[in-house]
């Protein structure tokens, strides 16, 4: 069912290789070869569960969560860069959660790294990180890219705070005063359109407030010192009609769950008989209940 879609990862990646490749690509290795030595470190002291506990994170958090997405949307003249970085952070991945998962990283490396079917196994291949040798990294590429999933983050969560839809893009003006940083917001605009939800044509980013037109009323997020955000309220507002349709099915539901709990306390038949904690317990839900239907009420009343 897994077809082969990796080619070899194509030995290891040295300090001048990684010095060639992107930003993403610097970063994405860079976290790949601090997990493998760290991994190897725990495993030479016995710790076990720190090791694989390390390799989980990198890829779940770091590999799959970031770099598998920001992936999708690299250009052509990155493409190159991005298959390499992508095929071998992966295989790093496999070799450091084999001693964990065996059978199943065994089966993915064979499907996708030995397609030709050679007579070879994941367990022989050289771990990531050997003994008495350092692996390259690139430090200021993890600290920005560190940075820019800071402005991701701080842009979903204004999302979900107005409750805005995946269909609406919105379009920021983002001071930044790190050069640096500010030339990589530019570069990834459609990365940070990917996770962000931003239309890539009215992204602006300028080093300082005055050089920017920003409405009075527009909203500021403030991610780090020297990078703001400014989020015109247009964007923001929401579809006010479709808001109330959702917020009175909400309390439909609610009004009815009430007036169940009601009925239930109120029959001498439950109060009377039921044991104590499950009569404590109903009246326990419908406080809670009524608080939601009271912030519900006051919901739709600013509406």
């Amino acid at each position: 069912f897994l077809e082969p879609k990796m080619v070899t990862s194509g030995g290891v990646i040295d300090q001048q290789e990684l010095s060639e490749m992107p930003l993403f690509e610097r970063y994405i290795v860079s976290e790949a070869h601090a997990c493998a030595e760290a991994s190897a470190s725990a495993l030479e002291d016995y710790s076990i569960g720190d090791a694989g506990t390390r390799a989980y994170r990198f890829f779940y958090d770091e590999f799959a969560d970031w770099y598998v997405e920001v992936s999708k949307t690299r250009s052509a003249e990155d493409q190159e860069a991005s298959q390499r970085a992508l095929s071998y952070s992966f295989e790093v991945c496999l070799k450091l959660l084999h001693p964990f998962v065996p059978h199943v990283t065994e089966y993915l490396w064979q499907k996708l790294f030995n397609s030709d079917g050679a007579d070879k196994a994941l367990m022989t291949e050289s771990y990531p990180s050997l003994e008495g040798q350092s692996l390259a990294q690139d430090a200021e590429a993890v600290a920005l890219f560190n940075d820019w999933k800071e402005l991701v983050r701080a842009m979903r969560n204004i999302r979900a705070e107005y409750n805005i839809e995946p269909a609406i893009k919105t379009g920021p003006t983002i001071i930044c005063s790190d050069d640096a940083l500010a030339d990589v917001i530019r570069r990834e605009t459609k990365a940070l359109a990917l996770l962000a939800k931003v239309d890539p044509e009215r992204v602006t980013v300028v080093k300082s407030k005055s050089d920017a037109v920003i409405e009075d009323d527009a909203v500021q997020l403030v991610v780090s010192d020297g990078l703001e955000v400014f989020l015109p309220q247009q964007d923001l507002a929401k579809d006010v009609k479709k808001e109330l349709d959702r917020l009175s099915t909400q309390l439909k539901k609610l009004v009815k769950d009430i007036g169940g709990l009601e009925g239930r306390l109120g029959n001498p038949g439950f109060a009377d008989k039921a044991p104590a904690d499950v009569v404590a317990a109903t009246r326990a839900s419908l406080e809670e209940k009524l608080e939601q239907k009271a912030t519900l009420d006051a919901s739709i009343a600013e509406l």
